[in-house]
């Protein structure tokens, strides 16, 4: 599946006040330091987990109907509809379709084929969904704030073998390890 970010989150796993509460930085001459930090926290916490952290609406584009697919970037909020575009270029709503959604990550059930696609084909499905925690586990947004403030403290570019390299404790990391998803 094809990923289009379609809404950005408008807010991060843990709150700028929390990170410098959690830094000791007092002033506000850093914040935008401090931010980025969050940000690139953030991001390599997706990465490692495969889920979406903080809300965010994508469309999937398949190249066409499958029996099952399963939905990226758990933990699923919904599933906002399911489109195809038919080999002569219209869009139609398709609504033949349950979510399975127990667990993660959450998979769409496709029911009948159109007719139109099964005579003229289809160019691509289109599955519009919204993911995201309401609320980031407070493992996971502890990992956040230990790796944002690694990158604040460790600004200096420093190469492998040098004295004074940083060593991101392994321990931490595994605070991710309950929320990883393996991609199959």
């Amino acid at each position: 599946m094809k990923l289009k970010l379609i809404t950005a989150p408008t807010a991060m796993p843990v709150t700028l006040d929390d990170a410098k509460a959690f830094m000791r930085v007092l002033g506000n001459e850093e914040d935008t330091v401090i931010t980025r930090a969050i940000q690139a926290a953030t991001e390599k916490a997706e990465q490692i987990t495969n889920r979406q952290l903080v809300q965010a609406t994508y469309e999937g584009y398949l190249d066409g109907f499958a029996s099952d697919v399963v939905l990226p970037k758990p933990p699923l909020m919904s599933v906002n509809g399911v489109s195809y575009v038919s080999t002569a270029g219209t869009v139609k709503a398709f609504t033949d379709y349950e979510v399975d959604d127990v667990a993660e990550p959450a998979v769409i059930h496709f029911g009948s084929t159109p007719s139109d696609v099964r005579t003229t084909g289809v160019n691509n499905v289109i599955v519009n969904f919204t993911c995201g925690y309401e609320s980031v586990p407070d493992a996971v947004a502890s990992w956040v704030l230990s790796y944002a403030t690694t990158l604040y403290e460790n600004r200096q570019f420093k190469e492998v073998g040098v004295s004074g390299e940083v060593d991101f404790s392994e321990h931490l990391n595994h605070l991710l390890d309950s929320y990883r998803i393996i991609p199959v």
